[in-house]
């Protein structure tokens, strides 16, 4: 009987019949590739030449030229089981008319059989061109099994993307609400993130409830916490925010309605907090940041990503930070940038202020300063300045321009005839194409 001819490319040939036989021993598979193998059974033969494999992530993509993803694809990139990590990104969930996002059923098979799962982050958007979608995003009901499973090891769970948690039932013990009923059932926890929700929009104004107690002890272990605004006042109102050492204030869809104002008054003191981020553009004025500023003394990782008012007074408040040692910045936050009349930067001016800094926040080490946002003509400043000190005391830096790479090509970068010549003495003999079945 005549053999079929083989659909996969030459190097993914010789990387499944050649090179996955030396990898028995993998544990980790990362695939955010821009491109896909021409055979996704690719994906099974990894899994059956590799069985302790026990971390995953995939980020899933439709990219222009190349091939679509279907269902029967996802079931072979998702036929992995008895995990300990799994991190999915994928940005083009099909519309579904019961749930808004249509997740792939081999995705939720491949979690409910990884029974000691660990880490589970799930990072999932509807895509964006397909005009049957709401605005309110992709509900939760999607990964219902999922969200009804007990995971005894679980340590991290982080919902991005798009999820609507149905945020307005999350304090109302009388409603049925997925995510809630998942967080009280692993009080292991260590690190939670939850999305922004549509819901939130009628709650972020409305005072918070005393419902917020049916979360007070549910969360024991937990230090790291991501999430809008909205939730992180509920959940730094818990006895368990003392205790957090690393704390993300995210993006949401309404960022003037999400601004830290709202309750910087009350902003509790969190000793224990080290790391802070604020990822917003529309969060934070020079009043509310020096009173978060106040409440975390101890932090050393800091990032904000704009503050209305003047810089100098920005700057101003960071000098009570004393432990800070790695600090990323917004492009408003410096002041020779926010003040400057032209796309133009002074280095001078800028060493001055970054020197200034240095010598007011004795342990800082690092600068970061983010590129601008939403201009035309995108002036990208993605720079870091490095802060070394001697023992007599002086300071010295070093400063560098992060520039982008070029984009990769949806091809493979390298052919079989390279990998032979480049890898045969590693790998053995490595067949010809027309070897390989």
């Amino acid at each position: 009987m005549q053999r079929a001819i083989p659909v996969l490319q030459p190097l993914e040939e010789c990387i499944m019949h050649v090179g996955f036989p030396l990898l028995k021993k993998l544990k980790r598979i990362e695939w955010s590739l821009p491109f896909y193998p021409r055979d996704i059974k690719f994906f099974d033969v990894l899994r059956f030449r590799c069985p302790e494999i026990e971390c995953v992530s995939f980020e899933i993509s439709d990219y222009d030229g190349h091939r679509k993803i279907s269902d029967e694809d996802l079931t072979s990139i998702f036929s992995f089981s008895d995990l300990k990590h799994i991190r999915v990104k994928d940005t083009r969930l099909p519309y579904d008319p019961d749930t808004n996002g249509h997740i792939s059923s081999s995705l939720v098979e491949m979690i409910v059989l990884s029974p000691n799962l660990e880490y589970l982050e799930l990072d999932l958007k509807e895509n964006p061109y397909d005009e049957q979608f709401m605005s309110a995003g992709w509900l939760v009901e999607a990964i219902a099994p999922v969200l009804q499973r007990t995971f005894e090891q679980l340590k991290v769970f982080r919902l991005g993307g798009t999820a609507s948690i149905d945020s307005e039932f999350l304090l109302l013990p009388e409603e049925e609400n997925l995510i809630r009923d998942f967080i009280i059932r692993h009080p292991g926890l260590h690190t939670l993130q939850l999305p922004w929700d549509w819901e939130m929009n009628s709650l972020i104004r409305q005072p918070v409830q005393d419902t917020w107690t049916i979360l007070q002890d549910a969360l024991p272990n937990l230090r790291r916490f991501e999430g809008p605004t909205y939730l992180v006042r509920l959940f730094l109102k818990l006895d368990v925010a003392q205790r957090l050492e690393h704390l993300v204030v995210l993006d949401s869809a309404e960022d003037e309605e999400s601004d830290l104002v709202v309750f910087s008054g009350t902003f509790p003191r969190l000793p224990n907090l080290r790391t802070l981020e604020f990822r917003s553009t529309y969060m934070l004025d020079t009043t509310s940041f020096s009173e978060v500023v106040k409440g975390t003394p101890n932090i050393t990782k800091l990032t904000i990503t704009w503050v209305d008012g003047d810089p100098d007074v920005t700057l101003g408040c960071l000098i009570g930070l004393k432990s800070l040692r790695v600090l990323t910045l917004g492009f408003n936050v410096m002041p020779h940038l926010a003040k400057r009349s032209y796309k133009a930067v002074s280095k001078e001016q800028e060493s001055e202020e970054v020197f200034q800094l240095a010598q007011q926040c004795a342990s800082l080490e690092l600068i970061r300063i983010l590129p601008e946002e939403n201009v035309d003509d995108l002036f990208d400043y993605n720079t870091q300045w490095h802060i070394s000190r001697s023992p007599n005391g002086s300071i010295e830096l070093s400063f560098s321009s992060l520039r982008e790479l070029p984009q990769v090509s949806l091809a493979p970068l390298v052919d079989v005839d390279m990998c032979r010549r480049k890898y045969g003495h590693l790998l053995g003999r490595i067949p010809s194409s027309g070897e390989i079945y």
